[in-house]
């Protein structure tokens, strides 16, 4: 809403992203921050390689609470459509939360 600061915003999906200058355009719109390709190549490259880390790193055994949620979000592909985004949050035995999955959903699955 206007009171936060209403900008326009591209997310990155399985069907689309950001382009470096959009990205950089974003940043210096509202950081107001000056940062090249080359950079945002770089930022970029890292997060996807620890991404990778993430996804591919062994599960607990057991987990003594598991909670699945739904968030909808809108996208657009040629149009805006809602989609759902699932959520796996678990706590471990030791009582530390753990990410283990965010899954996006197709069109017509989880109602708001």
């Amino acid at each position: 809403n206007s009171r936060n600061g209403k900008r326009s915003k591209t997310v990155v999906t399985d069907i689309g992203g950001l382009a470096h200058g959009e990205i950089s355009s974003h940043l210096a719109e509202v950081y107001g921050a000056d940062v090249s390709k080359q950079t945002i190549s770089t930022i970029t490259d890292s997060v996807m390689e620890g991404m990778a880390e993430w996804q591919a790193r062994p599960l607990d055994r057991v987990y003594p609470v598991v909670f699945i949620d739904c968030i909808n979000v809108k996208i657009r592909e040629g149009r805006v459509a809602n989609r759902p985004v699932y959520m796996a949050l678990a706590v471990t035995a030791e009582g530390h939360r753990d990410i283990l999955g965010l899954w996006a959903g197709g069109e017509g699955g989880e109602g708001a």
